[in-house]
């Protein structure tokens, strides 16, 4: 098969879209790629606290003002939820008529209000971290250390990715 062996011509209306079977070979190995990357990200947060998390972040080296708004967005995404959800439920109460336009205006006033009940008690928030003494680091009790099972993982993982890499290719 020589490069750029066109697999098919689409016409969408002045669009035209030729796929070759060059493409279809990196858009698959994007693809793949993309999703074993969100397949280990996955089974990273599912087995791993999010306190350790950070912590291992910080031990990569990783920006401290990147770990800090993982760390507050992680603590108060719950808390933005439940405010949501508590809108919407008080918008279906108070609504009578069902109109898709009357819904979207009420959905776009209450991201308007989430917004500006979140900014300010983001605001109150980071007041009342200030005069607690909140300098920024976060102290936890667990030190971070490399144990068998983490070497195995890793050795597995390298392991899993080389023959990956060979299949492939």
């Amino acid at each position: 098969m020589k490069n750029g062996t066109i697999a098919g011509s689409y016409n969408f209306g002045l669009f035209k879209l030729t796929v070759t079977y060059e493409g279809l070979l990196i858009f698959w190995n994007i693809f793949i790629k993309a999703w074993l990357s969100a397949l280990i990200l996955i089974i990273l947060s599912s087995t791993t606290r999010f306190n350790t998390l950070l912590e291992g972040l910080k031990s990569l080296r990783i920006p401290f003002i990147f770990i800090m708004i993982l760390s507050l967005m992680y603590r108060y995404l719950f808390i933005l939820q439940e405010k949501a959800i508590s809108m919407d439920r008080t918008r279906r109460m108070r609504t009578f008529r069902n109109s898709f336009f009357s819904q979207v205006k009420a959905m776009g006033n209450i991201i308007a209000m989430l917004f500006i009940k979140s900014y300010n008690k983001g605001e109150q928030i980071y007041i009342s971290m200030c005069l607690r003494g909140f300098d920024g680091n976060t102290k936890t009790l667990d030190r971070l250390a490399i144990r068998k099972y983490d070497i195995l993982f890793l050795s597995l993982a390298l392991l899993y990715l080389v023959v990956i890499r060979f299949i492939i290719k």
